[in-house]
């Protein structure tokens, strides 16, 4: 027997609703064909995560609320003269939507180029979802998606969904493609061209969002490093070798600012500052050419440009971004400030002055401590 086959019950009666489920458990209100329709009609955007933690425990939350019905106030409930007074007219007949649902919730109409975008989505990525649940861990579904920017082009983007499938029932379309963008390769130089896509990963070839941003263009940058502007006795700019500044190089002044043009990121002095940060600088070596008056002073040989050693940054070291993917990647990833402040002895993981590793086995046992009580007391939730 259902509330709608009860026989002299009103389901616009809020009164008989309240009476009606207080009285009954919800497998006993509603069969589960049942209330999984009338929940699917309230909330349609529910039904592709059916079978998924997330869809049961709304299902569960929703009728049990509904069981419980609204809390009236009770006239002989003591006046409170410090609470806000009540604005409008008293309107007694109101009433709630026929089984407590909400006005236009249901079967509301989606109408924008992002909704039907969604489903279309959802319809696609249906497949690797179902897989997903099944085969990752619970335990490790948020994992992935933290660790997903460090996993490079291919497993990076596949963490990020397989950790969302997993915890969420569906894929955010929007952190799938912020997990894959530090990969996509762009055409560069100057205008809303320097946008267009040119390569993915290790196909193509072109400009990261990286290099356009923040730390120039790479195949300039390097002839940026080789050549430079230095003024002659005249006063007039010509270009020379950086590391023999007294040898003319084959180029015009025209030729060098238009080469290097991209070697200024958008966002100027400031990204580079930020690349730095984040990422380190690679070493830039020293001239051949010795500075006389400053060797004399010094008592042994200077160079007119002093090589600058490298540095570290927080997700990298040595100009390289952080990774798993690459030996190159994983052995910046070491030399970062991050790694160092979370498992390094002193702040370094990887020693600057042996380049050997310098782990703390206080802060790994601190760190496996935290995972295994983590897990533990996911399970416990999950047994509640």
């Amino acid at each position: 027997e259902t509330f709608k086959a009860s026989e002299g019950r009103d389901p616009n009666n809020i009164e008989e609703v309240i009476k009606y489920f207080k009285n009954r458990t919800l497998s006993e209100a509603f069969p589960t064909e049942e209330y999984q329709i009338e929940f699917e009609r309230v909330f349609p955007e529910m039904i592709p995560l059916r079978g998924t933690d997330e869809y049961n425990e709304d299902l569960e939350n929703y009728f049990r609320g509904l069981a419980k019905g609204p809390i009236f106030p009770s006239p002989e409930d003591p006046v409170n003269p410090f609470g806000p007074k009540p604005i409008g007219p008293v309107l007694p007949d109101r009433q709630m939507a026929a089984f407590g649902g909400i006005m236009g919730l249901d079967n509301r109409k989606q109408y924008g180029i992002g909704s039907k975008f969604k489903r279309a989505f959802n319809k696609v990525t249906r497949p690797f979802t179902k897989v997903a649940q099944k085969l990752m861990p619970k335990e490790l579904a948020g994992v992935a998606q933290i660790a997903a920017p460090f996993l490079g082009p291919v497993y990076g983007p596949l963490a990020m969904a397989a950790g969302q499938a997993k915890q969420r029932g569906r894929i955010n379309p929007l952190s799938l493609a912020i997990a894959m963008a530090p990969y996509a390769k762009f055409r560069g130089g100057s205008g809303i061209g320097q946008f267009k896509p040119t390569g993915y990963g290790s196909m193509g070839s072109g400009q990261s969002l990286r290099n356009l941003f923040l730390s120039g263009e790479d195949s300039v940058v390097g002839r940026a490093d080789e050549f430079m502007l230095r003024d002659n006795d005249e006063g007039i700019a010509n270009v020379v070798y950086r590391n023999r500044p007294d040898i003319l190089a084959p180029m015009s002044v025209d030729n060098y600012n238009q080469s290097i043009a991209g070697a200024k990121p958008i966002f100027g002095k400031y990204g580079k500052s930020a690349d730095e940060f984040l990422f380190g600088a690679p070493t830039v070596p020293g001239s051949d050419l010795i500075d006389p008056s400053a060797t004399a002073a010094a008592g042994k040989n200077v160079s007119m440009i002093p090589e600058v050693k490298a540095t570290r940054g927080i997700l990298g070291a040595e100009g390289v971004v952080g990774n798993l993917a690459s030996s190159e990647g994983l052995a910046a990833l070491g030399k970062s400030k991050l790694a160092g402040a979370a498992l390094g002895k002193d702040g370094e993981l990887v020693s600057s002055v042996t380049d050997k590793l310098t782990p703390s086995m206080l802060k790994l046992g601190s760190w496996a401590i935290g995972i295994v009580s983590g897990i533990q007391a996911g399970k416990y939730a999950d047994e509640q």
